[in-house]
């Protein structure tokens, strides 16, 4: 995937700064926000404010504690026609290095409920605004549990 702006937004530096396809990048805390409205970050909101494309929100969604504010956020900054895409780790990949930081309720579900919730954050975020919506496995094929 080509981008000509590809802006990460995370809690590590030296994990973005390790992505060769970032172009810019700002640290916020995706887990302060404004009951909903959205992430409290005025830089955020001003990165917002420019439109996007796409947001792909990779490896995040295990770490939020209040998701659907973070999805009100993302809403905000794609443009009219603009895609959201959410891949999250399996419940037992890297539970020795994330275990502690995935929140309660993501180690207690199983993968499928994993995308459930996953939908419920995009409906109950911008409820009718999402279109499109569509929850698939990507995982190698060898990785999947039945």
């Amino acid at each position: 995937l080509k981008l000509n702006k590809h802006v990460g937004v995370g809690a590590v530096q030296s994990q973005m700064d390790s992505n060769p396809s970032i172009t810019s990048s700002m640290i916020v805390d995706l887990n302060n926000v404004i009951d909903d409205e959205g992430v409290d970050s005025q830089e955020f909101a001003a990165l917002c404010d420019e439109g996007f494309d796409a947001v792909i929100m990779a490896n995040t969604i295990d770490f939020l504690n209040h998701p659907r504010e973070v999805f009100k956020s993302s809403w905000r900054a794609l443009k009219p026609g603009g895609i959201m895409i959410v891949p999250f780790l399996a419940k037992d990949a890297y539970v020795d290095k994330f275990e502690e930081a995935f929140t309660k309720q993501w180690r207690d579900m199983s993968d499928d409920q994993h995308m459930w919730v996953c939908g419920s954050f995009f409906q109950f975020s911008a409820g009718e605004g999402w279109e499109g919506l569509k929850g698939f496995d990507i995982s190698p094929f060898d990785a999947r549990k039945e």
